[in-house]
């Protein structure tokens, strides 16, 4: 694919887009972030209702407040790259993502809602709102103007490849092994689970660290 877009005379995805640091960074950030986010969302679901004998009802309902917090917080969040430029909430987002899924990890023998999954979530979902606005601005900076489709469309390949990418390896590291050890088995793989989602959403804080410019460039600068 990537040999057929370099000759292509009319690319589907320019390769000259990846030459802006910014717009590589945010994309290679998006991997590793909703890579973390979707493997940890997946597994949690099976944690509550398998291992703490939750109803499919109360499992859905404990994801509201990172519903909540993402939608009410978007808009906020989205006008940080103009106070602070686009690196240090890319960098602060994913930390306090990491944290929340190390907290998740460390209660996840609790069975409690509000003491077990509550704490770790509300972090996760704060670190995501926090991220996830200027990550969207910082691509579409990062790009001309007659290219705001194009990156757009990279931009949720990446995100949607990480998810996928993450679900598949735990079906290849867990399988159905979990499912069959009962709760204890099922509590162990869902702390792996997390302890691997808080390293990947630390690697794409560091990612940001390392390529971002701390302030994104103007839209068109590519």
């Amino acid at each position: 694919f990537v040999r057929t877009e370099a000759r292509a005379p009319a690319p589907m995805m320019p390769l000259t887009l990846f030459r802006n640091r910014d717009f590589s960074g945010a994309n290679a950030l998006t991997v590793l972030l909703y890579a973390a986010l979707g493997g940890a969302l997946f597994f949690l679901p099976f944690l509550l209702i398998n291992g703490h004998g939750y109803s499919a009802l109360a499992a859905g309902s404990a994801f509201l407040p990172f519903s909540l917090i993402m939608g009410l917080g978007s808009r906020w969040s989205g006008g940080l790259v103009d106070s602070l430029g686009a690196r240090a909430p890319l960098v602060i987002g994913p930390a306090l993502t990491a944290a929340g899924y190390v907290a998740l990890g460390l209660a996840g023998g609790n069975p409690s809602y509000w003491t077990g999954v509550l704490p770790g979530l509300l972090l996760v979902s704060i670190g995501m709102t926090i991220a996830v606005p200027p990550l969207t601005t910082t691509v579409f900076n990062a790009a001309p103007d007659d290219k705001s489709g194009t990156t757009s469309g990279i931009n949720n390949a990446a995100a949607r490849a990480g998810s996928l990418l993450a679900v598949a390896a735990l079906g290849l590291t867990i399988g159905g092994s979990a499912m069959d050890s009962g709760a204890a088995g099922l509590v162990d793989a869902y702390r792996l689970t997390m302890w691997a989602a808080g390293g990947l959403a630390a690697l794409s804080s560091l990612t940001a660290a390392l390529t971002i410019t701390p302030h994104a460039a103007t839209r068109g600068g590519a």
